[in-house]
């Protein structure tokens, strides 16, 4: 059963591409919850008469756990619930409840990562990179980052800045409709990409995440580079 959400005030909307909305949230009350980077929050609109309404949706948190004045989701326009969701505007107020699930990384058993993500499937990995570089920490991160165009890329720019700022995170962009002056790799994430960005596989964790198309063309190629089951973690979007 989900407990009653608590509400958290829209401090910021940021419409990220065409169709991802981000949303900065603060509590009404004190600080943000702990939780671990890649779980996610369950997300309910509250009625004409003030209570949160019954159904809520889930949504992973896209900030650091190191920040506990603010909580960031972000989620694409798709159906009614998240149609209502975009047309909320800074003032409003959403109900939070969590966290939830074990999409998480461990940063003390997996000192070398590498995070595949098809779409908004980035979400939960925002919040790990985040947290790696809050931290300081020498655990390898690479990220393989799958999208249609450059403008469907979200969060491009906070990638980027991460890139830099953390000298053991890498982010390559990968899309399939490249423009004139694309400097990413193009086409489709596949095993030659892989193997020039995460070799040697051995030992390595492997995160994959966005819909189940991409999930099932990653896992098939991580289990023909022979990466161990266990160090396949998976979550659909």
């Amino acid at each position: 059963m989900v407990p009653t959400p608590k509400p958290y005030i829209i401090e910021h909307r940021i419409q990220t591409t065409h169709n991802v909305i981000v949303f900065n949230l603060e509590p009404q009350e004190g600080d943000v919850f702990d939780f671990r980077p890649g779980q996610f929050v369950m997300v309910a609109l509250y009625g004409q008469d003030g209570q949160p309404l019954p159904k809520a949706k889930p949504y992973s948190v896209c900030s650091s756990p190191l920040k506990k004045s603010q909580l960031q989701i972000a989620f694409k326009i798709q159906g009614e619930f998240t149609n209502t969701l975009a047309q909320l505007k800074a003032g409003d107020r959403v109900g939070i409840s969590g966290p939830f699930g074990v999409f998480t990384y461990d940063e003390k058993k997996m000192t070398e990562a590498v995070f595949l993500a098809g779409g908004i499937g980035i979400t939960p990995f925002v919040s790990m990179f985040r947290y790696a570089t809050g931290k300081q920490l020498s655990n390898s991160l690479t990220l393989l980052f799958a999208n249609q165009t450059p403008e469907d890329i979200v969060f491009l720019e906070d990638l980027q800045l991460l890139d830099k700022q953390n000298p053991h995170f890498t982010a390559h962009f990968v899309v399939e409709r490249p423009e004139a002056d694309w400097q990413g790799e193009t086409g489709r994430v596949n095993k030659a990409m892989l193997e020039k960005y995460c070799q040697p596989v051995m030992g390595k964790y492997f995160f994959v995440c966005g819909p189940d198309g991409f999930i099932i063309a990653m896992t098939e190629i991580l289990k023909g580079l022979s990466v161990d089951a266990e160090h396949i973690k998976v979550e659909k979007f």
